[in-house]
């Protein structure tokens, strides 16, 4: 036994341990035996590692942690990657065993922490037909990508320090004895058990004792010191220059003699999150390291050759401030940012999103300012102000600005080039009116006065006034005097010819054993039709770009016949039924609520924007736009082959066409564009969806492997379509009556923001009463009332919902997973799971 106190500890010499069952095994032999194994995982540089030409091997030794067997030596590991920690065996694995399934990730110190950014694109849900993976898990095998290295779960080192000064010796085993007997033994009986346990334990470690209780008679061990502050002391018998101390709070420190380092891990909670901290007398001795067991991101903290912080984690994100004071952050590639710059001297904060959009935050005047690629401008303040404005090729500039009012009502104030671009509007929930008054002073001067039930009274300066109610009747007055009946949906000419016109396509075109349900969905459509008010025209259009999709020749289409008549079969259904739209396994909720607001609203535009593609394999967004569709992607998915389908939570192919346009119209606009295919799935959990940058590469990212434990590098298998994409996408089909309702998302324009669970009331008070339900929210899929099982982990999600019940102040959603997911919330219940929304849980 050495005895050294130049770091206050007593250090043991190594000894020998043969368990009874094996035969004797050299314990430095053993150590060295683990660290060649751990070496093959924790080697691999990491990806920005490999770019700069640095490999790991390059960096500081590691804290290598023996498991549950409790091996504390620091052997010469090589440091991981910087977004990285070291592997840690199982907790019953031999030295020589390391483990495969351990984990890494680190959560952020107060030092670097990463901001989580305002606005988190919305994730799916999963079914059976994906064996229920949670998101985190899906796609991420070890084919799919380059992983990186797991991270250790400590053991918990803390103790009370009871128990006597120990000094370090050598004890001969004798016959019958116990590592817990040799440590109460030890530490005297004022010890308590949990200390005797904690000193057992790393006597365990550097000994090499895989079982405590089976200790082989007259073999040598080493008795680490117990020092007067309840530290354990102890030499590492591979590197003599290593010396441990471990503390009675749980905190392990080192400090080695050669070369100057030191070393403290902290655990920080009992979930195996800890933090690490880094010294010596090189610049890249020196920094900080953080695990984080709930996220399982690993946050290091460095500094550039100015001293400045930088600031990195497993996902991609990093964290650097320049010399002029301006604190530049980049995020993965799952983020709706994509980069964001904060100047210290003001705290305001420019975001650039993937987008193209960028969004300034004031912290001064606490007002965000969006700015779309269209060069729309979106400002809004912190009471709900919200203004808006767009200059024209020109030079004239559009606009309206928004300011809230008393009991959830607002004014509303609109100028322009024109008469009616020149308004004010106010909404008084009160009554439920909205007034609106626009070209004050010329010609075109009118008043618009709509009520709750549906009624709208103009009344114009040249004469012309009318009241339209909800069941299309007209009454006219003043320079034009006449009425006009209510719909008739039975002699309407167009809707008697189109429809007529559609059962003959269902005839030639559709399998005979379908049609039966396919004309019971036309009559659904036409009892929905009278009872929400939609118009005989909108049926009729609605049937004409079914007819027009079935009708064509096999020359005229790229989509073949019999799955246009597979597109058919869904189509007429979800016209009939809105709330039968769902994503199935894909991670396409946002779209797919886009699409089932449209349906319940303007079920033509879904079927002429389906009928279109089918036929050409593109379609032109109302502005123009022509978003092509890769034509392997139009072919039915191994879930949307059928119809029905064999689950109800299965996706339909009408929903797949719809998605699959209105992602790319959503992507295609981005600068530069991205497009959104769906492929074979590649291995299992994969959706088979990507997302493709300018030149047709996979977009990919550092994604959490949950059943591997690990970070590897993985396609991005969903469209990644932003709050503000899902609202642009929306207001494109939809106009105005299209909203998007986020509480954590006030920055974005064209997005709604709620700041209370009052606000949200009044909110659903004001669309219901303008006749602008359904609406999107985006909400927590990992919470109730949304997931049943907070342990799903589904992440962001966007939901539907149909209809508001003020007297009892409920909502009924329809979810895009599932229709046992339909359900009743409480507005306070909706509002308290939408502020989690984006929030890592």
């Amino acid at each position: 036994m050495a005895l050294d106190s130049s770091y206050g500890l007593e250090v043991p010499t190594t000894a020998q341990q043969q368990p009874a069952d094996k035969p004797l095994q050299d314990p430095v032999e053993a150590m060295k035996q683990l660290v060649e194994a751990s070496n093959k995982t924790l080697s691999q540089p990491s990806p920005s590692e490999a770019q700069s030409g640095r490999s790991a091997s390059d960096s500081q030794p590691a804290f290598l942690d023996m498991g549950d067997t409790g091996g504390l030596y620091k052997s010469q590991v090589a440091k991981p990657a910087a977004d990285a920690s070291p592997q840690a065996p199982a907790a019953d694995a031999s030295p020589q065993a390391p483990s495969a399934d351990a984990g890494t990730k680190d959560a952020a110190a107060d030092a670097g922490t990463k901001p989580s950014p305002a606005d988190t694109s919305p994730q799916p849900h999963t079914t059976e037909a994906s064996a229920k993976t949670p998101v985190a898990e899906r796609g991420h095998t070890a084919e799919a990508g380059a992983e990186e290295a797991a991270s250790p779960k400590p053991i918990d080192w803390r103790g009370d320090g009871s128990g006597k000064i120990v000094p370090a010796s050598e004890h001969i085993v004798a016959k019958g004895e116990t590592l817990e007997g040799i440590a109460r033994q030890s530490l005297g009986p004022q010890a308590s058990a949990k200390e005797v346990h904690r000193y057992a334990q790393v006597m365990a470690g550097i000994n090499g004792i895989e079982d405590p209780t089976k200790l082989q008679p007259g073999t040598k061990i080493d008795i680490p010191s117990h020092n007067k502050d309840g530290s354990i002391g102890f030499t590492n018998p591979d590197d003599k220059n290593e010396r441990f101390s471990i503390h009675k709070d749980g905190t392990v420190e080192e400090h080695n003699k050669a070369d100057g380092t030191s070393y403290t891990h902290n655990n920080v909670g009992k979930d195996g999150s800890y933090s690490e901290y880094h010294s010596g007398p090189k610049p890249e001795d020196n920094y900080s390291s953080d695990y984080d067991a709930k996220t399982h991101l690993t946050t290091k903290t460095t500094a550039d050759d100015n001293g400045n912080p930088v600031v990195t984690d497993n996902s991609g994100y990093k964290k650097t401030t320049d010399s002029t004071g301006v604190v530049h952050e980049t995020y993965s590639g799952d983020d709706q940012t994509k980069s964001a710059d904060t100047t210290e001297l003001t705290g305001d904060t420019v975001r650039h999103n993937r987008d193209g959009s960028t969004v300034t935050l004031s912290k001064t005047d606490h007002d965000t300012v969006a700015e779309d690629t269209d060069g729309t401008k979106t400002t809004k303040w912190a009471d709900g102000t919200v203004k808006v404005q767009k200059t024209d090729d020109q030079g004239h500039e559009t606009g309206y600005s928004r300011g809230p009012k008393a009991e959830g009502g607002y004014q509303e104030h609109g100028w322009g080039p024109t008469a009616k671009d020149n308004y004010d509007e106010t909404y008084d929930p009160k009554t439920g009116t909205t007034i609106r008054q626009e070209g004050k002073g010329t010609p075109e001067e009118k008043t618009t006065t709509t009520w709750a039930n549906g009624t709208t009274k103009v009344e114009s300066k040249d004469g012309k006034n009318y009241q339209k109610n909800a069941d299309g009747s007209e009454h006219h007055w003043g320079k034009e005097n006449y009425d006009k009946p209510a719909y008739n949906y039975d002699n309407d000419k167009h809707l008697t010819d189109a429809k007529k016109d559609l059962n003959q396509q269902v005839k030639d075109h559709v399998p005979q054993e379908k049609q039966a349900a396919f004309k019971k969905d036309m009559d659904d459509f036409e009892a929905r039709a009278k009872k929400d008010h939609l118009s005989p025209e909108e049926v009729a259009k609605t049937y004409d770009q079914m007819s027009k999709m079935l009708k064509a020749p096999e020359d005229k289409a790229v989509v073949s016949g019999k799955d246009r008549a597979l597109l058919a079969e869904g189509l007429i259904h979800q016209v009939a039924h809105p709330e039968a739209t769902k994503q199935g396994v894909d991670n396409t909720c946002n779209v797919t609520t886009v699409a089932e607001n449209t349906l319940a609203k303007n079920p033509s535009k879904i079927a002429q924007m389906e009928a279109e593609t089918a036929l050409t394999g593109q379609w032109t967004a109302p502005d123009g736009k022509v978003i092509k569709i890769d034509s392997a992607s139009l072919k039915p998915g191994a879930q949307e082959s059928v119809y029905p389908p064999a689950d109800p939570s299965s996706r339909s192919y009408a929903t797949q066409v719809a998605n699959l346009v209105m992602a790319n119209d959503a992507l295609q606009r981005r600068i530069p564009p991205e497009s959104y295919v769906q492929r074979n799935p590649a291995f299992p959990g994969d959706t088979g969806e990507r997302r493709l940058d300018a030149s047709g590469k996979e977009i990919s990212y550092q994604q959490y492997d949950a059943k591997g434990d690990t970070w590897r590098n993985q396609p991005d298998n969903s469209p990644g379509v932003t709050n503000h994409e899902i609202a642009a996408e929306g207001k494109r089909l939809n106009g105005k009556d299209y909203h998007l309702l986020s509480i954590n998302d006030d920055t974005q324009g064209g997005v709604d923001n709620i700041r209370s669970a009052k606000d949200l009331q009044d909110k659903l008070l004001q669309l219901k009463q303008q006749g602008q339900l359904p609406v999107t929210i985006a909400v927590d899929g990992n919470h109730p009332p949304i997931a049943s099982d907070p342990k799903d982990g589904y992440g962001p999600h966007v939901v539907t919902i149909d209809s508001y019940n003020e007297v009892d102040n409920t909502v009924h959603i329809t979810n895009q997973w599932n229709p046992n997911d339909d359900h009743d919330v409480s507005v306070p219940a909706l509002y308290q799971n939408a502020k989690r929304e984006g929030v890592q849980n």
